[in-house]
């Protein structure tokens, strides 16, 4: 399970920040994606360095992650017109896994 845990934190935090990173290299700010780089780096970070001490703010960080993935994704089909509407699911799929596993385990600790 620590092992698992492990990989999530750290894909969540790579991929935390490429959509940070990402907004820097392409000159497009979107506060949806700046809300889930934010809260997927804050997550793993915090779950990572203080583990039972903040299991209630990595619990918010990773809702609100998922939060901001659901919503720069209605963004991008909504607003942004890219033929073929491809959005990145490859790589955000796995990291909506890695938030929710990072937040049950910080649910279920005790």
């Amino acid at each position: 399970m620590n092992a698992a845990l492990n990989l999530a934190r750290a894909y969540a935090l790579v991929i935390g920040a490429a959509f940070l990173f990402g907004q820097a290299f392409t000159g497009y700010f979107s506060i949806a994606a700046t809300l889930a780089g934010v809260s997927g780096v804050l997550a793993c970070v915090l779950d990572w360095l203080l583990g039972d001490r903040a299991r209630r703010v990595v619990t918010v960080a990773s809702v609100a992650g998922l939060v901001g993935v659901a919503t720069d994704a209605i963004h991008y089909y909504r607003e942004l017109d890219i033929p073929g509407s491809y959005y990145a699911w490859f790589l955000v799929a796995p990291f909506v896994v890695a938030l929710v596993f990072i937040g049950y385990s910080s649910v279920r600790r005790r």
